[in-house]
């Protein structure tokens, strides 16, 4: 039960292609952590997911974990790694302080993700004869755990309830926005939990996921830092009564600047 463990720094190292490109040739199913969400294409079928049942049960069966980009630090927000004296555990990372800083490592492959996972899809073509490891129903499974573990989600998603419930709020902001030409950020609270879970980030850098440090208000500065390096992109925080709170102070900002957010 293989497993690929997807951190931030696939993002950091423009890796996104080279890391769908080892996972195709291995067969592999990708979970991605939060500040990775669009590391990994979302609408892939070796896609797991970023939060949910569906995928602490892929993390704890699996015994094999290839960890690249990740401290697999665990964190309110990161998973843990159940069971990890158990498993084989790979860890591709830049720096070497985190290996074996939480869970036992099995072996240490010190390396920039991007130029790592170009060397370790050559060596795993080479050692295929290029077709790659062979279809072991991970993709088919992935869509099972997937229907499953979304189900009551989705179905919030439709809802035609009254008042709206934030789950149909986020499908149609899905339906409106290319997610190839946006930008969506959270809160620390209610709105981050819910739109890790169901919003499909199609590109690094479409979605910024967080928790950890910053307070609620944070995705007005976001959204703007987003707005300005990605000038032909839809940037869009979502945010509440309290977040809206926070950052009331600020808001003449992108008023004065002229940059059109939501």
């Amino acid at each position: 039960n293989p497993l690929i463990y997807a951190g931030e720094g696939v993002i950091s190292a423009d890796a996104a292609d080279e890391l769908k490109a080892f996972a195709e040739l291995a067969n592999a199913p990708v979970i991605t952590t939060l500040k990775a969400k669009g590391a990994f294409p979302e609408d892939h079928p070796l896609f797991v997911g970023v939060r949910g049942d569906h995928v602490v049960d892929y993390l704890t069966k699996s015994d094999l974990i290839l960890a690249v980009g990740s401290s697999l630090s665990p964190g309110r927000f990161s998973h843990g790694m159940p069971g990890a004296a158990d498993k084989t555990i790979i860890h591709l990372n830049i720096d070497e302080l985190d290996v074996n800083k939480v869970y036992p490592t099995t072996h240490a492959l010190m390396g920039d993700a991007k130029f790592s996972l170009q060397a370790l899809t050559n060596l795993l073509s080479t050692q295929t004869s290029g077709k790659g490891m062979s279809d072991n129903g991970a993709a088919s499974a992935v869509k099972a755990a997937r229907d499953e573990g979304m189900a009551p989600y989705r179905e919030a998603m439709t809802s035609d309830d009254t008042p709206i419930n934030p789950y149909r709020v986020y499908a149609e902001l899905m339906k409106v926005l290319d997610p190839r030409k946006s930008f969506v950020t959270h809160e620390s609270g209610n709105t981050r939990d819910q739109l890790s879970t169901i919003y499909e980030t199609l590109i690094p850098r479409g979605f910024l996921g967080w928790g950890n440090v910053s307070s609620l208000g944070f995705s007005l500065g976001a959204v703007v830092a987003a707005k300005l390096a990605h000038p032909d992109r839809y940037a869009v925080a979502v945010t509440g009564e309290a977040g809206l709170g926070y950052m009331m102070g600020n808001l003449e900002v992108p008023v004065r600047e002229k940059l059109p957010v939501t």
